[in-house]
């Protein structure tokens, strides 16, 4: 009597899965039914619709353009210095109309500090691609001398990653 039961509830479970396979569109497609049977309509291997694809219908989405700034080097004498980063593009996606704020700090480290402030624009970079920045300070008359400097995105970039959207030099103390 428990085989018989057994029997009965696996052919209700396989009958729940055919009504299920052959009521399911993308399933269904290559099949038909007549009464309680399912049979092939075309080759089961040729898919005949899309499947429904999470995420606006996209399977793939690259990671948008991240720049990220780093300070490289510094170079001078005689109370002019150059600082040298480099913007990177780390993200999957080309960035454009980069535009940058670079920043020269002057500093006596008397109370009395000045900025130099210009903006470079770097046009497009690619994914994987970087561009170097370099800053300059001169000494000027009656100004305290250059100190540091720093390059940050202007304005602000909409990326990912912004905590990595500037950088800084190390301070050069007179």
């Amino acid at each position: 009597m428990n085989r018989l039961q057994a029997a009965r509830a696996a052919m209700v479970a396989l009958s729940a899965l055919g009504m299920i396979w052959t009521s399911t569109p993308a399933l269904a497609a290559n099949y038909g039914t007549a009464g309680s049977t399912a049979y092939v309509l075309e080759g089961p291997n040729e898919p005949t619709t899309t499947p429904n694809v999470p995420g606006g219908g996209t399977i793939y989405q690259a990671k948008p353009a991240d720049l990220d700034v780093t300070y490289l080097s510094q170079a001078g004498s005689n109370g002019s210095f150059q600082w040298t980063y480099e913007v990177k593009n780390v993200g999957q996606v080309t960035a454009s109309n980069v535009t940058v704020m670079k920043n020269a700090v002057r500093n006596d480290f008397h109370g009395h500090i000045e900025s130099d402030i210009a903006y470079e624009t770097l046009g497009t970079i690619a994914a994987g691609a970087k561009k170097n920045v370099v800053v300059s300070c001169a000494p000027k008359f009656q100004q305290p001398p250059c100190s540091a400097s720093s390059v940050s995105m202007a304005p602000a970039n909409n990326d990912p990653n912004p905590g990595n959207d500037w950088d800084t030099s190390p301070i050069n103390y007179p």
